[in-house]
């Protein structure tokens, strides 16, 4: 699923709500048996929108790429991102550069990568504002 670029949340009248778009793509995580790629980067969809989303990732057993690159991604987003990236098991690419995560929560993302790293062809964290970049 490629909503790259896309401007939901942005203005209602071009791209609709972003609690609508948030809930469908959540929807579409969980159940779409397809979905290998999953891109909503660049999109105008705020932390609050996310939490869903990154919520379902858990549910999707064959998910290999994730791109949210300059999307705003906030502790409690984190804590959904770590948990779905830890457990969905054939996950190889994850691009979350210029995400703005912070130390607390780029924290929170590494100790859930940490152990499974290897299984990982790239992960990006640049430009997140962790301390460490």
């Amino acid at each position: 699923m490629n909503i790259s670029r896309n401007p939901c949340g942005n203005t209602l009248p071009i791209a609709g709500d972003a609690n609508s778009c948030a809930l469908d793509v959540r929807v579409g995580v969980a159940t779409c048996k397809t979905m290998t790629h999953l891109k909503l980067d660049h999109t105008a969809l705020m932390p609050m929108h996310l939490v869903p989303i990154l919520g379902s990732l858990h549910m999707n057993n064959i998910l290999k790429s994730l791109d949210l690159s300059n999307l705003r991604i906030d502790e409690p987003s984190c804590l959904q991102l770590a948990h779905g990236v830890s457990v969905c098991e054939m996950l190889q690419i994850l691009i979350l550069r210029g995400c703005r995560m912070g130390p607390k929560g780029g924290a929170i993302v590494l100790n859930k990568l940490i152990p499974s790293a290897n299984k990982f062809r790239v992960i990006d964290l640049s430009d997140n504002q962790t301390g460490q970049d």
